[in-house]
């Protein structure tokens, strides 16, 4: 809170505390000396501070804690304090270094040395929150010239080699306001306020997240820290490993599981196999392959006692033998948390899994829904509230607005059919063994799963065991237009459409399909591909091959160019209208689908 030498500020701010029961305060910025601090502080529950005055009107700190709780203060200065603190009984020893970025050069340079320094000599989980005075991207600024704002490449150097990730933040995009309100063109808003994470710290704490408060008696906007640390008892759906891939046995208990003899459809049969397979796969994870870092840390155990007893040449081989089999199991993990992080950039690479892991953890932080706004901007941060308002607002979206009949027929009178049985012919063809392969091959083979949990790489890898049904189940779809409705069971999951999002319209559902739904519906994509352009209108530019939007754009300007060259007295004029369909691509009724198809 940028100057503290009002009543009201002080006000406002023993009400943020009371209102969200804070344990620790930093104030930067006071721009006040000790004795002014000291008169306001004793209003609020803290009894133990520490307080750096400011030199003139610059600068200032004040921290206030509890004295009975964990926090130590590990050291002061101008514009840093640095705690260690317990987050829980059993998450401790974390630092927390709160800052006020220097403005000047110099300043900059000591001031991130410092923190380079430290992160060399720091093991803990660290973060570091407070008022930087940059911007990291252009989008962070509104009004005036953004480049001015972005920290020097040695600021961006130091973040990297420190290894800091940026604190997720909700609220308020820009927390500091020049407030010139008065002259709107001078007005300008930045986001000098955030915090970083060392990996350590996203290891154990990942749902840390900051909420911008409002900004009120001052131009920064109070930012609140809360780490999110709760244990979660969420049904996790099955799904398949690519590790379970590496041990000798699993051939065995997959061919043992697909033999199972099943009698029904071919739909049927194939989803009875993947069940009987979840479900055998699942009790052998237990049972056999067992957990991947209990078993990394016993194998270290015993290589730590048989390399403490005197050598022998039968010493000697125990040590190979178990150093042989740490190798695999660190294999193994390196194969889950690649898969798990799903990235996918790498061709070749030394076994990197403390990295996997850590991009697991940030996604999970990014990904993962905590609060949110809803229509009044008000906060939500009750799992069932957050789930209530995203149900209702998507259902408001996609639910049937029930046309009638009458029209949809008026809409269909002026549509002609353009595919030819012959073309239509091609599209339901039954695929050969052949095509159906090839797709399988073409298929991401660890992407996300849908709920039966096995993603195409299981296919892919084991087209052997498994091809006879999964040909079957293709080809039984294009001859009898039938398939088993868990085939086609999705699991819907939100993706964020503007970064930080805070309110339900901010987020897209996508749907994440079984494998054996995406082979099918891969075929029909590649087979209508090529006829594409000859069935949609020449004035639909984007998402078709050889059309580029950018053609409508030149066309748009060209059109509005002719329109400022037309004379203002001419008898016959023109008019542009900009229409904006929401969810244009999504929201087709099922009535009309279905009338198409019979047309």
């Amino acid at each position: 809170m940028n100057g503290c030498c009002s009543d009201k500020k002080w006000r406002h701010l023993l009400n943020l505390v009371r209102k969200y029961k804070i344990d620790c305060i930093c104030l930067l910025e006071t721009m006040v000396d000790e004795d002014t601090v000291k008169k306001f502080i004793h209003h609020f529950p803290y009894d133990s501070w520490n307080i750096i005055p400011a030199v003139g009107k610059l600068g200032g700190l004040a921290f206030g804690y509890f004295g009975k709780s964990s926090i130590e203060v590990l050291g002061c200065s101008l514009n840093m304090v640095h705690i260690l603190c317990d987050i829980t009984p059993v998450i401790k020893n974390c630092v927390v270094s709160f800052i006020y970025g220097s403005t000047n050069l110099a300043g900059m340079k000591n001031q991130w040395n410092f923190l380079s320094e430290m992160c060399d000599n720091n093991k803990n989980p660290w973060m570091l929150v407070g008022d930087f005075n940059f911007i990291l991207h252009a989008s962070e600024k509104q009004g005036g010239n953004p480049e001015k704002s972005l920290p020097p490449n040695f600021i961006k150097d130091n973040l990297n080699k420190m290894n800091m990730h940026e604190v997720l933040s909700f609220g308020n995009p820009f927390t500091w306001c020049n407030r010139r309100f008065r002259n709107p063109t001078d007005l300008i808003f930045e986001k000098l306020d955030r915090a970083f994470m060392n990996d350590r710290w996203v290891s154990i704490l990942s749902q840390t997240r900051i909420t911008n408060l409002g900004r009120i008696y001052s131009d920064h906007c109070p930012i609140l820290v809360k780490c999110f640390h709760f244990e979660k008892h969420y049904n996790i759906p099955y799904r398949f490993f690519r590790c379970w891939q590496l041990n000798p046995e699993f051939k065995d208990v997959l061919h043992a599981s697909w033999s199972f003899s099943v009698k029904g459809s071919p739909s049927y049969i194939i989803d009875r196999k993947l069940s009987n397979v979840s479900r055998d796969l699942t009790k052998w994870n237990i049972n056999s392959f067992g957990h991947i870092k209990t078993t990394i840390s016993k194998l270290n155990a015993e290589l730590e006692k048989l390399q403490a007893l005197p050598y022998s040449p039968q010493i000697g081989g125990f040590i190979l033998n178990f150093a042989n089999q740490l190798d695999y199991w660190y294999e193994i993990e390196h194969s889950f948390y690649e898969q798990k992080s799903r990235i996918h950039y790498f061709t070749q690479y030394d076994r990197n899994t403390h990295y996997f892991h850590n991009y697991v953890k940030l996604s999970n932080m990014y990904n993962t829904i905590h609060t949110i706004r809803d229509d009044q901007g008000n906060w939500l941060e009750n799992r069932d509230q957050i789930y209530d308002l995203l149900t209702k607002h998507f259902k408001n979206f996609f639910t049937s607005s029930c046309p009638s009949m009458v029209d949809i027929e008026d809409s269909l009178k002026h549509v002609s059919p353009i595919i030819s049985d012959k073309v239509n012919a091609t599209l339901t063809a039954v695929p050969s063994p052949k095509e159906i392969l090839d797709i399988v091959v073409a298929l991401a083979p660890w992407s996300s799963p849908g709920p039966d949990g096995f993603p195409v790489g299981l296919y892919k890898d084991n087209w052997d065991t498994v091809k006879d049904e999964v040909i079957a189940h293709v080809q039984s779809f294009f001859t009898n237009r039938y398939l088993l409705k868990h085939s086609n069971y999705t699991f819907i999951t939100l993706i964020p459409k503007i970064k930080n999002a805070s309110f339900p319209h901010d987020f897209r559902p996508i749907s994440l399909s079984n494998s054996v739904y995406k082979i099918i519906s891969k075929i029909l994509t590649n087979r209508l591909k090529p006829i594409l352009d000859g069935l949609i209108s020449p004035f639909q530019s984007a998402f078709i091959a050889n059309r580029q939007i950018h053609d409508n754009i030149i066309i748009t300007h060209e059109i509005l160019h002719a329109f400022k060259k037309k004379k203002k007295n001419a008898k016959n004029g023109h008019i542009a209208i900009k229409l904006d369909l929401s969810k244009a691509f999504d929201r087709l009724e099922w009535s009309f689908i279905v009338a198409v198809r019979f047309f």
